[in-house]
């Protein structure tokens, strides 16, 4: 993943490491997504997976 994102800055990642975002050089934002499950864990169960990912792709919050 580093040779990927070489250069990139404010590189984040969620979901247990299956969304990785990052601002790349020129003004360009990257979204990565790794995997459509395991976000919260290998076992958890799909309500626990769906909170994950909406926490996610919610963002930050101010």
């Amino acid at each position: 993943m580093e040779r990927d994102l070489k250069g990139a800055r404010h590189l984040q990642d969620f979901a247990n490491g299956r969304i990785t975002y990052a601002d790349l050089p020129g003004g360009q934002g990257y979204l990565r997504i790794s995997g459509f499950c395991g976000y919260a864990g290998e076992d958890a169960a799909y309500a626990t997976e769906l909170a994950e990912l909406d926490r996610a792709l919610d963002g930050p919050q101010p």
